[in-house]
């Protein structure tokens, strides 16, 4: 299954003085950058190891602190709820993120996570904004940075608003998703009542339509590959390797969420 990015940036003017950090520095961090990547468990860094460039994953291994026995206290693996204990550090107990949707035995009601009547649309005429992060009743680790330091910026970005609404939290300065009709990076009037200047610039270049475009190639012969599955891959003698499941429609920006390419324009739109 494709594997997908979600980004959270904080820029701290005074980062507070974490006991476990200073181990490690003396001097507080002015930007963090907390990456997450959908489905990867730990034993993928080990299990693919020999399929991964020297400048990813074996950096992070090498030089970086490596988990090899950490798991949360819940039962249901859901997008939404993983990256809310992610961001929280508490279970759905306590941030009341259970799932995407879930319902509401006393009003009987249906609830979806994210969504918001009272939200609408920043940066396109598309019906795609009604979202804010009041279905999360904790506070995240942004929350807690804007609430110490409040000079500090939090950016949210994700190809969808449910990640990009959860992993930013309450309090963030802005958070970004892709509509998935037009292609434009979008947010809801919960943040912002304007796009700034540069991610309108982003939004008018018409830059996404080359990372739509994109053909999804491996990169190395297939028989380099460890683990490999066949699921979604059309092998062909005289083709070659096919991801035309992907590229059919020239212009279908949602199916950039299933490909390497909206995991490219998320980091590209975050840098």
């Amino acid at each position: 299954m494709f594997r997908k990015l979600f980004i959270l940036l904080l820029a701290a003017a005074a980062v507070p003085a974490a006991r476990a950090a200073s181990a490690i520095s003396r001097h507080k961090p002015r930007l963090v950058v907390n990456i997450v990547v959908s489905q990867m468990r730990y034993d993928y860094l080990l299990r693919f190891a020999d399929n991964f460039g020297e400048k990813g994953f074996h950096t992070l291994v090498r030089e970086g602190s490596l988990c090899t026995r950490a798991a949360y206290d819940y039962a249901l693996t859901r997008t939404g709820s993983g990256l809310a204990t992610i961001v929280t550090g508490t279970n759905p107990a306590m941030h009341g993120v259970v799932g995407e949707r879930w319902f509401n035995y006393t009003t009987g009601e249906a609830i979806d996570l994210a969504a918001d009547k009272k939200a609408f649309t920043v940066g396109s005429d598309e019906y795609d904004g009604q979202f804010s992060p009041r279905g999360l009743i904790a506070s995240g680790v942004g929350d807690q940075l804007k609430a110490s330091s409040k000079d500090s910026k939090v950016v949210s970005v994700a190809l969808d608003p449910v990640s990009a609404v959860v992993m930013g939290g309450h309090s963030a300065d802005a958070v970004y998703w892709l509509n998935g009709k037009n292609g434009k990076w979008v947010t809801s009037n919960y943040y912002v009542s304007a796009l700034p200047k540069w991610v309108e610039k982003f939004n008018d270049d018409g830059s996404v339509v080359g990372y739509s475009n994109q053909k999804w190639d491996i990169t190395r012969p297939l028989k380099s590959y460890h683990n490999e599955e066949y699921t979604d891959i059309a092998v062909d003698s005289t083709k070659g390797i096919s991801f035309d499941f992907l590229t059919r429609k020239k212009y279908d920006y949602a199916r950039l969420c299933a490909s390497p390419a909206g995991n490219t324009l998320v980091k590209d739109f975050a840098v």
